[in-house]
This record gives C-alpha cells, structure tokens and sequence, in this order.
C-alpha cells in the first residue's frame, strides 16, 4: 500500500497552491498601480503610453508619453490625485528625455540598498555617485572646470557624510597619493571618519579642532599662491568639510574668506572644496561667493519648498520631498536629475590603502586672518607697515609683500619667523646709523642676511 499512499499523497500536495513569492506580490503591486493610474488620466481625458518601467532602491518609476504634448502641465498637476490612487505615500513627476517620468516612493520593505562597491568605477577623478530612478549610472568629473567643486546639502539622516566619504573613497582608491592629496576636516568632531585616518592621501591627520582647520586654510591660502605665482596646479588637493557651519561658527571672517578664495581660483591651481552642511543659506557654506562657485549642488531631504530652492538654485526642484538615506538630487547649471547615492559599508573602508605614518603640516605658525591679510595685499602700504611680517620684509628688501612667501617659505615657518622676530631689533639698530626703510637686499650684509635667513651681500648707506 505504500505505493498507494505515495500517489496519494503527490496529488494532494499538487493540488495546494504555490505560495506567491516576494517578486510575484511586488509584480501584482506594479500592475495595481499602473491600472489605477491609467484609469485616472483616462478620466481626465489625458493620452498616455507606458514605455518604461524601471525599479531602484527606493523608487519605482514608470515613464510615459504623452500622446499630446499640450497635456503636460495638466499630467504635472496630477502627482498627489496619483498618489491616492495608487495608496502610495508621494509620487513625484518629471520630465525627461522626452517622457514623463512618474517616480512612486517604494515602502520601507521593499526598498534595497544601493552598493557603493557595485557602482561602476572609472577611477581618476571621476566619481560614482550612484544610479537614477531607472537605472542610468551617474558619474561626476571633478577633474572638469565645470564641475570641480561639490556643495552637498541636506538634513540629518539625508545622507550627506556617507556622500563624501564615497567622494573620499573613490578619490583614494582610483589615485596614488602623488596624485592626490587631502585635507579633511570633521567639524562636528565626531567618529564617522575613522575608516579615514590611516590613509596616505591625507595632508595632514584628520582635522576636529577649530584652530587647527583655520591654520590649515592658512596653509591652503599660502599654497595657492605659490601655485598662482610658479605656474603649477599638481598634485590635486581636496578640501573636504564635514558641517561647514560648525566650522563658520567657530571661526567665521576667516574661514568664510579662506573658502571663498578657493572657490574662486581653486579650479586653475588644481584645489577642489566638497563641502556639506545642514543648512542652505549662503551664509551656511561661506558666504554668496562661495555658493555662487559651487557648481555642482547635491541636494538630499530639506525641510521645505524655500530650502529646497537655496539648496539647488532650482524654482520647485522637489527637493523637500526626497526620502532621505541617500535620496538626492543633482544640480548641475540649471539642470537637476534625482540619484540613489552608493552606500558604504564596513568592509569598503578595509579596502583603501594604509599608511603607517600620516603627513602633517606645522599648523602652529600659521594664523589665517593674518596670511589672508597678506595674500590679498600686492604691497607694503601704509597699512600693510602696521604688520610685523609686512615690516620685516619692507625692512629686508624694500618688494611687495607677495614675494615674501614665493622667497622665504609660507607664513609661520621657522625661516619666516626669524625674520618677523629680527624685523624690530634691525629696524632700530640701522636706524641709529642712519639707514633708510625700505632697504632692498643688496643692501644687507652677509652677516645681517645670515641672522634673517636671507640671501644678500653689500650693505649701503642711503645719503
């Protein structure tokens, strides 16, 4: 009988139903949706085609075409009557490529996550960001003067650490330290960026401390200069600031002029900024000069309408209605396309190479409203007198204060210091011999040119 009851027991177990998998229950979801929608613009006397269907990690997106242009703004003004319908929470439209593009809001149990290590790479300074609504890679070229700085803007759980540290990442990863350097400054001085510390393209050790980011500008400052006066822009220098308005806070005037210097000039001597901050107001990244040079613009989740226009520069971008977690838009111009950014994880941080010993810059001796002082002066005037670099080097060669840092090294080196201790005690001694200011380097003896770390020969008497 076992025979028997084997036959009996396979027509009974082929006569239960197979139970409808994940993919099956999501397919029946899509073709609930997409009827609905239809039924409703048909309603509204509005012709349609669906041509594509496209899902990502957070979003599902149908792409339709319209059969007459003249509808869209009708189908545009459609989004929540859509939501409703398809019992979904927001439902975004925009056009393009010539369709209209409805993207619907996945539940949080049907969302993925987007990969940083599957994105496509192409290395340099190329960076993958991540993937649009329907699957198209996007990819950022910092390298171009179009794009070369980044302002990442968004509140908090919108994704913006984790964009810049895949910035951070793929700038490691696809170049060698001769390449690339980096001056990363966590503001909010928190542990998001240990996966960071050891990595030989740093400049200097991660930056948390306020007074030690300002001196670190003032270096960047210095070595624009030489950069803009020798003709050089390589190896590349990132700037990257992890909540710039915790920075501005701290130390306002100077680091607001620091970054507008390096938007200003930094695309032609090779400097990039990746900022990012919670808040869109210009007042929040540096100030309008800073915003106005920032042309790429990632936006995340924002709490409203206006934000989301500070943010993108864009009139009704959508950005207020993003979902977070890595749900941006990116601006470009006048253009915004929306991107699931590549998420890190763990083990991507292992991945990047390792120094023992990390370069680090002698911050102590620089103070940046000082070097911003004489970065933006072609000369020693009445006021430039006032300062006691500006003095020394009238003192010492009677040349613009520009060429101070071109001869002598950087503000705040031991070299420069010398000669800024020795101005005074100079200065009063040749005066007493009846020496006139300001003296040229000819003019020096050896001996006075040795103690002031100078090169000159031959010291003359003014008549």
């Amino acid at each position: 009988m076992d025979w028997l009851n084997r036959i009996k027991t396979g027509v009974d177990q082929a006569r239960v139903p197979r139970q409808p998998t994940r993919a099956d229950l999501f397919t029946r979801l899509v073709f609930d949706w997409e009827r609905n929608m239809l039924r409703l613009l048909r309603e509204r006397k509005i012709g349609v085609q669906v041509v594509d269907r496209a899902r990502a990690s957070q979003l599902f997106t149908f792409g339709l075409a319209l059969r007459d242009p003249a509808d869209l703004g009708k189908l545009i003004r459609l989004a929540e009557e859509i939501s409703l319908v398809m019992h979904t929470e927001t439902v975004k439209l925009v056009r393009s490529r010539g369709i209209v593009e409805v993207q619907v809001t996945l539940h949080k149990s049907l969302r993925t996550v987007l990969l940083a290590r599957r994105l496509e790479r192409r290395g340099g300074l190329w960076i993958a960001l991540g993937q649009t609504p329907v699957g198209q890679p996007v990819h950022l070229n910092l390298a171009s003067p179009r794009t070369c700085h980044v302002q990442i803007v968004g509140m908090t759980g919108s994704g913006k650490t984790n964009t810049e540290q895949l910035i951070a990442w793929q700038l490691a990863m696809g170049n060698e330290p001769k390449e690339v350097r980096i001056i990363l400054i966590d503001a909010k001085g928190e542990l998001t960026w240990y996966g960071f510390e050891r990595v030989p393209h740093l400049r200097h050790p991660i930056i948390k401390d306020a007074g030690r980011a300002a001196g670190a500008l003032a270096w960047l400052m210095v070595e624009m200069e030489r950069r803009k006066k020798r003709g050089y822009n390589r190896p590349h220098i990132f700037l990257i600031v992890d909540e710039t308005k915790h920075l501005l806070d701290l130390a306002r005037e100077g680091v607001s002029l620091a970054l507008q210097r390096v938007a200003e000039i930094g695309r032609t001597l090779g400097v990039h900024a990746v900022i990012a901050t919670q808040h869109a107001t210009a007042a929040s990244v540096g100030g309008g000069i800073v915003k106005a040079n920032m042309p790429v613009k990632l936006t995340g989740h924002v709490a409203n309408a206006h934000a989301a226009s500070l943010a993108t520069g864009v009139k009704d971008s959508g950005a207020e209605l993003l979902e977070g977690n890595g749900d941006f838009l990116v601006t470009v111009g006048e253009g915004s396309r929306r991107v699931q950014i590549g998420m890190l994880r763990q083990r991507d941080y292992g991945e990047m190479p390792q120094a023992e010993q990390i370069d680090q810059l002698d911050l102590d001796g620089f103070d940046l409203d000082r070097v911003l002082g004489l970065v933006n002066d072609d000369g020693v005037g009445e006021d430039a007198g006032l300062d006691p670099h500006a003095v020394a080097y009238a003192l010492a060669t009677g040349c613009g204060v520009r060429k101070l840092r071109d001869g002598f090294g950087p503000m705040g080196t031991p070299r420069a210091q010398r000669i800024r201790d020795y101005a005074g005690a100079l200065r009063a001694a040749l005066e007493a011999q009846g020496f006139c200011y300001p003296l040229r380097v000819t003019e020096l003896s050896p001996e006075t040119a040795l103690r002031a770390g100078i090169n000159g020969a031959g010291v003359t008497r003014n008549a």
